[in-house]
């Protein structure tokens, strides 16, 4: 799961909004303390591994190019954030480009409370509106070609998007046929982990 996807299926609660970004940018082991943030970061991990482990996501990573296949789960996960954001208002009551200002609002508003990687991240993510952008096949291209940089050798994972062209349709099924599922495994641990957190601050 990418950003867009991470942020929608989290619990209505800043705190936990903030845990689930963090997901991406807190190494090493997690211990349960009690709080809604640790918490929300051990969500973040037991989601991804529960994405990784999935037949329907198996089934999209075996479309992408054999020669990109080890970085296959990467790629998927920013074609998924492309499908939801294309089919928004099949999940969410809210308009994205409203539901994603609310977003960078939250982030803007506690930036301190975030590691200096993150703290750096948050001006572009608003600025550059990634959340609303992922429906541009453009806008993917340039963050896989961005991604693909980072490696000690660089590889160009923007080559994927002919993989999400020949197999839209395909891929796109797999995604709607995976969210119902995403969308269970979070709000079971949500029942169990975040009772009585919800508040009005995202959704």
């Amino acid at each position: 799961m990418n950003y867009l996807a991470h942020f929608y299926l989290c619990p209505n609660n800043e705190d936990i909004l903030l845990g689930g970004i963090l997901g991406d940018f807190v190494k090493g082991p997690i211990k349960d303390d009690g709080t809604l943030l640790q918490r929300s970061i051990i969500l973040h991990r037991k989601l991804d591994t529960f994405t990784d482990t999935n037949p329907i996501i198996k089934k999209s990573k075996s479309l992408i190019n054999i020669n990109q296949r080890r970085y296959a789960g990467v790629i998927v996960d920013i074609f998924y954030d492309h499908f939801l954001s294309t089919n928004w208002e099949h999940f969410h009551t809210k308009p994205l480009d409203i539901y994603a200002r609310n977003i960078y609002r939250i982030l803007q508003k506690r930036k301190n409370e975030l590691p200096n990687q993150l703290q750096l991240i948050v001006p572009r993510m608003s600025a550059e509106d990634w959340l609303c952008s992922y429906k541009d096949p453009n806008y993917l291209r340039g963050v896989l070609r961005k991604i693909g940089q980072r490696f000690k050798k660089s590889i160009r994972l923007d080559d994927a998007m002919i993989d999400l062209t020949s197999h839209y349709n395909v891929m796109e099924d797999h995604f709607f046929a995976f969210m119902p599922l995403a969308k269970k495994f979070c709000d079971e641990f949500s029942e169990s982990h975040f009772q009585g957190h919800n508040d009005n601050s995202i959704h």
